[in-house]
């Protein structure tokens, strides 16, 4: 993928948490299974929740665990619609209202406003095409059409943040880097900042 950026300045905005009030992760696999299903999948799932807790395997490992278990041989049509759906019936509302007007703040200097997200893509790109905003996510692998409950590439956590980053921008275009973060898994993206804002927008 070329690398692109011609503005003054450049904004990285974690999703998850920074831009919601929840982990959009959980909130989709609610809506998706519906909340009986749900709860009876992470039941079932719970030992390999404490193990990833514990550190003994990876988040990429764990989310492959999960997708594996809601979303395997599922039809990527249908998913789409899905995620779609979420978007307008459940994700707006979990915004915060303080991270819509820092966007907004961004916008309105003309700066380049990017989301970097662990999540997959599939769900926030309406929140991110809507908002013109450009999206750095994770990759749901297909196959015939069907998703395989893995992950395609890498989990865009921690370091790959600032992998996938560099691969679709050249940081030297910009003369000012923003980033805003909420987790361990945002250190290196807000480390690679200029001004590096933890938990809060100001």
């Amino acid at each position: 993928m070329p690398k692109v950026g011609t503005k003054t300045s450049i904004a990285f905005f974690d999703f998850d948490g920074t831009i919601t009030r929840k982990d959009s992760m959980w909130l989709f696999l609610k809506f998706f299974s519906g909340k009986r299903t749900f709860y009876l999948r992470i039941i079932l799932l719970f030992p390999a929740l404490v193990l990833f807790k514990l550190g003994i395997i990876s988040s990429k490992k764990i989310k492959e665990i999960v997708f594996n278990n809601f979303f395997r041989n599922f039809d990527y049509s249908l998913f789409e619609e899905k995620c779609k759906k979420f978007n307008e019936q459940i994700l707006l509302y979990y915004i915060r209202p303080e991270a819509s007007q820092k966007i907004a703040w961004h916008r309105e200097r003309g700066h380049q406003i990017v989301v970097v997200s662990a999540s997959p893509k599939n769900w926030i790109r309406y929140w991110s095409e809507n908002q013109n905003i450009d999206l750095i996510a994770t990759e749901l692998e297909l196959s015939n059409g069907k998703l395989t409950g893995k992950i395609a590439g890498q989990n865009c956590k921690g370091k790959q943040k600032v992998v996938q980053i560099k691969q679709r921008y050249n940081l030297e275009n910009f003369n000012l880097i923003y980033a805003y973060g909420d987790s361990k898994g945002d250190s290196e993206m807000l480390s690679m900042a200029d001004k590096a804002f933890y938990k809060v927008f100001d």
